[in-house]
């Protein structure tokens, strides 16, 4: 991977995120590939210059299977990013 600029940082790291959160491409969770289980990739990724936000929230979603068709909605887990602005106190 190339190296960021030391402004700019990947949210999956910066929010310290679970490890079931890693894989953005996943042959072992997501039914909707035709590839046997095997590849699993962080494709999908956030970065951000962090400036302001002191903490963040990274998720993945659309885990889930669709009830109707017992397929997920993507091949890929959408990444899911919250970016929490600091209190600012006034004097």
């Amino acid at each position: 991977m190339c190296e960021l600029p030391m402004d700019v940082h990947d949210a999956f790291i910066v929010a310290a995120s679970p490890s079931d959160h890693r894989f953005t491409w996943d042959t072992h969770l997501n039914r909707n590939s035709t590839i046997p289980k095997g590849p699993r990739c962080r494709f999908d990724r956030v970065f951000f210059n962090q400036g302001a936000y002191q903490k963040m929230d990274f998720s993945l979603e659309g885990k889930e299977l669709i009830a109707d068709i017992g397929l997920h909605p993507s091949d890929h887990f959408a990444v899911f990013c919250r970016f929490h602005k600091p209190v600012v106190k006034e004097e």
